[in-house]
């Protein structure tokens, strides 16, 4: 769907996110680790590591910079695999929040909102490990943390300079697994 016709702008966003479903207080409650795909006002698609029906209710819960976010939310909709996932893929619509956790949501997505009319790419501050093969000669290993994230890149802290225009291969550690990226300084 064309975002035009979409009731809630949708932020292309990757942020690790924990499901619970069944009851909590319950034998049958389960966690599950995935990560978002893109998040709006009302809701979130993500990626899990297992189907889930159209209809299930999941307690979602975010690390957000403003800090954790707790929704109530119903899947919606349930896809494949999308090229290169660890996963399914899932549309889920917040049906509740505490005020304090919907407050910090809000906040959130109004910082997304005004990113992305003042840069190509919104940029999410995120900080995450990340191990650095230097593409130079002679090439070395960086281990560093993340500043920030887009879809257009990333900024990072080593502890020392890489020239502009070095090739670099990361691998972020996610609590999903490390994730592989290539780039250029």
């Amino acid at each position: 769907m064309e975002e035009r016709r979409r009731r809630h702008r949708r932020f292309n966003l990757e942020l690790p996110v924990r499901c619970r479903l069944g009851d909590p207080a319950g034998e049958s409650s389960q966690n599950l680790l995935g990560h978002t795909l893109n998040m709006s006002e009302e809701g979130l698609a993500l990626v899990l590591p297992v189907p889930l029906a159209p209809g299930a209710e999941v307690t979602v819960l975010l690390g957000l910079p403003e800090g954790p976010a707790v929704a109530e939310a119903t899947v919606v909709w349930a896809g494949p695999a999308g090229p290169e996932e660890e996963g399914r893929r899932h549309g889920l619509r917040i049906r509740s929040m505490s005020p304090t956790h919907e407050v910090r949501w809000r906040q959130f997505l109004v910082r997304m909102v005004s990113r992305a009319h003042t840069r190509r790419h919104g940029r999410l501050g995120v900080r995450l490990q990340v191990q650095c093969a230097v593409l130079s000669r002679p090439p070395r290993e960086l281990a560093g943390r993340t500043m920030d994230l887009s879809p257009g890149g990333v900024q990072l802290v080593l502890p020392e300079a890489v020239p502009v225009g070095t090739r670099l291969h990361l691998s972020l550690q996610v609590p999903m697994g490390p994730r592989a990226l290539e780039g250029e300084v």
